[in-house]
């Protein structure tokens, strides 16, 4: 499938969408949770709104471990090579991120489950007993810092392509940690709504950005056909999405500014909810190209260096050659 990718743009685009729609799809599926909750006061807690995520997360992980499968069938008939190390090593760091992000989104919609537990009890029960005050948010996110750290620890000792947006990255991911704790635990000083929004909104800006100077600024033309930096279609589509990824996140730290001024659950806080809803779920949307080539990557990158060295590779460089040529005289 990467050699059709490789050879036709037109196809890695569509590949590309298809797999963003079956990524993005349990962010929306989540997102429908917690309107439908929201607004119709459905059954479905919204605890619930985090299952989707879990399943999602679930197969990526059954994705790497085949993955690495097939990059290990390929190490027995082959040899070991250098980029088998490398490839593996990524597969092995990847493995240890997906894990970190499972148990933090299981952790939390069990710390989600406790607090609607003891809010339900309270409101039908005066002598109730269960207390969400010894739930703490941090405990949820106590993965992910370990995962930070360990990043962290990686790009201060190796040398790592995009270092500065992975450090923006770590950064922000540990920021959304504690910003998490300081809105959502009752024990410590409150931060606004809008300021635990902003390690998030660094984190899409960073990888918006680092996609559009991958797009023109890759000094690997190897690397460049392999992953259609060339295309025209996947540049436009890059400024794109880096354009709407800005005004996305404008918005919504706008959105839950003004919501945190003044919640009343009155009919015009419902507007800027239902508008936070609506700008999230039409980003997902916007972005499967993105979101599809970043999973794509994940996946086929570990066999780039045989993908490049084949001759589909070859056959568009020497297209690109032809072209060149055929301008020049004219």
């Amino acid at each position: 499938m990467k050699q059709s990718m490789i050879v036709s743009p037109l196809r890695n685009f569509i590949f590309s969408v298809t797999a963003g729609f079956l990524f993005n799809l349990s962010f929306m599926a989540s997102i429908i949770v917690i309107y439908e909750k929201y607004s119709n006061g459905s059954k479905t807690d919204y605890s619930f709104a985090m299952v989707p995520l879990i399943i999602l997360l679930a197969l990526m992980m059954v994705i790497i471990c085949l993955t690495v499968y097939s990059l290990a069938v390929d190490l027995l008939d082959r040899g070991c090579l250098a980029w088998h190390r490398d490839s593996l090593g990524h597969l092995f760091q990847a493995m240890i991120c997906l894990i970190c992000l499972l148990v933090t989104a299981v952790n939390l919609k069990s710390y989600i489950e406790k607090v609607e537990e003891g809010q339900i009890c309270q409101l039908y029960n005066a002598g109730c007993n269960v207390s969400d005050s010894n739930v703490k948010v941090m405990e949820c996110f106590i993965p992910l810092l370990i995962f930070s750290a360990l990043y962290l620890l990686k790009l201060c000792c190796f040398r790592v392509k995009n270092s500065i947006m992975h450090l923006s990255i770590t950064i922000s991911v540990a920021s959304m940690a504690f910003a998490f704790e300081s809105h959502f635990d009752n024990d410590i000083e409150s931060a606004p709504l809008f300021i635990v929004a902003i390690p998030l909104s660094c984190i899409l800006l960073a990888l918006s950005f680092q996609n559009l100077l991958d797009m023109y600024f890759e000094p690997d033309e190897t690397q460049e056909i392999f992953h259609s930096y060339d295309s025209p279609l996947k540049r436009g589509m890059a400024i794109f999405n880096a354009i709407f990824t800005t005004i996305y996140v404008v918005s919504i730290i706008l959105a839950l500014y003004y919501l945190e001024q003044k919640y009343t659950n009155n009919e015009e806080d419902k507007l800027i909810v239902h508008w936070a809803l609506f700008s999230t779920l039409l980003y997902a949307v916007l972005m499967m190209e993105q979101a599809g080539s970043l999973v794509l990557t994940l996946i086929f990158n570990q066999f780039s260096v045989e993908m490049i060295n084949q001759q589909m590779v070859s056959k568009r460089a020497n297209l690109r050659l032809l072209k060149q040529q055929y301008v020049m005289k004219i």
